[in-house]
């Protein structure tokens, strides 16, 4: 009770602690630092990662940089207030950045328009321009299917039955991706043999999806009456059974990156 009372002021309010801690000078260094360090890392140029979920927050940093880096142009410029690596990374590891290492991350058309020339960029507007179109169409294509599945619970889902045919892991979105990839290679073969009637090959991977999708979805034409089907000739089957399975899939996952062989 004793030691209580002596920490009373006059005002009879009890005094702050006086046993130590980070002093108010450090504190105020500790944040010009931070502040300081921040406005070194917005100097640098953001990058737009091409198959990143639309409603991504992530920025990315060009695929050269490293913190290290980012910390050598810092002591180098000789910035005020000086800061150790560590406090450096630690502030860079607080902020939603990455380094953006592309694998097939952009496709050559988009690469070529974006760091082409004025002249380039006019020569690829239009190839641009329905690039971007036929995303959007795929992406809202995509997202209906999606919402459809969660509306409907008699819509199947065909990733456990597909793994087991295949003996392979896919996710959802990669499934989809192999759909998509069949589908383009039998509508690009039926229309360069529409008039020789020659027969459609597949590669061995496609052939065993195209199969079990054959005998495993059940078709109904309302499914898919307003998209676009794959003929009797190009499929193989008795229906388009590829574009019923496209709206019964409902693939809920983005294409993964490591696996996509086109964009």
């Amino acid at each position: 009770m004793r030691a209580a009372l002596n920490k009373l002021n006059d005002e009879g309010i009890v005094r702050p602690d006086a046993r130590g801690g980070r002093h108010a000078s450090l504190r105020e260094k500790d944040s010009a630092t931070r502040s300081a360090v921040l406005a070194h890392i917005q100097l640098f140029p953001r990058m737009e990662s091409h198959f990143c979920r639309q409603s991504t927050t992530r920025e990315y940093l060009h695929p050269d940089l490293t913190i290290k880096k980012m910390y050598y142009f810092y002591v180098q410029e000789g910035r005020q207030p000086q800061c150790s690596y560590h406090t450096y990374r630690r502030v860079f590891k607080s902020l939603n950045l990455s380094f953006h290492h592309p694998k097939k991350d952009q496709c050559n058309l988009c690469s070529s328009y974006k760091e082409g020339s004025t002249e380039t960029k006019a020569k690829l507007e239009d190839s641009f321009a329905a690039h971007i179109a036929e995303k959007d169409s795929v992406r809202k294509k995509k997202k209906d299917a999606k919402e459809s599945s969660q509306e409907n619970p008699e819509i199947m889902e065909i990733k456990e039955k597909v793994e087991a045919e295949l003996g392979v892991k896919y996710n959802e979105g990669q499934i989809w991706k192999k759909i998509q990839n069949i589908k383009t290679r039998l509508k690009a073969k039926t229309d360069r043999n529409q008039t020789g009637n020659k027969p459609i090959k597949l590669k061995g991977w496609e052939q065993e999806l195209l199969n079990f999708l054959q005998k495993s979805v059940d078709y109904t034409p309302t499914a898919c009456a307003e998209e676009e089907t794959i003929t009797e000739e190009a499929s193989g089957s008795s229906g388009p059974v590829l574009e019923a399975t496209i709206m019964k899939a409902g693939p809920s996952k983005e294409p993964s990156k490591k696996n996509e062989n086109e964009d």
